[in-house]
């Protein structure tokens, strides 16, 4: 399908001022910006705060401990503590009986972060209906325009395409 000339400039025409649209309208945080710099009333100054839960899981390992103590001294029960770990040693004639026991600590804390930060809300200003209406009739307006504009082109495309 060839295309004439003034199709084609038609064509790159739409299509640059497409891309032009679309650039300029990219950069919200700085009209943002801009907006609070000109109209610092519409923006209400909030203090806040974000609060994170961590948990953090701890184990505490097992204690180890030793001692001599010669079979002769050693009378009836013997009791060593050190921490978490006890021990008991009993002689009973000619047997020596002894009984351990060491506590391992699994320990959960959780804790909680607040983290404060300034947030802005913004209340723009209400625009006035005649405005609004203005803005609605030509964002209707637009679909209709572009498809008129395709309408004529390819009608005009076709009767060139007839013509000998």
């Amino acid at each position: 399908m060839n295309l004439s000339k003034k199709t084609k400039l038609i064509l790159w025409i739409i299509i640059i001022w497409g891309m032009i649209i679309s650039l300029i309208s990219c950069a919200p945080i700085k009209r943002l910006e801009r907006l609070q710099k000109r109209h610092p009333q519409l923006f209400n100054r909030k203090n806040d705060t974000i609060r994170l839960s961590d948990t953090v899981r701890l184990f505490i390992p097992e204690v180890h401990t030793d001692t001599v103590v010669h079979i002769n001294t050693l009378s009836d029960t013997l009791y060593i503590d050190k921490e978490r770990l006890h021990i008991k040693i009993i002689k009973q004639q000619d047997s020596i009986y002894v009984y351990g026991k060491c506590d391992t600590v699994y320990k959960e804390i959780i804790r909680t972060i607040e983290v404060p930060y300034t947030k802005y809300e913004v209340q723009p200003p209400k625009k006035a209906k005649l405005q609004q209406l203005f803005e609605s009739l030509i964002l209707l307006c637009i679909p209709f325009v572009l498809i008129y504009v395709g309408y004529q082109l390819l009608k005009t495309h076709k009767n060139k395409e007839n013509q000998p």
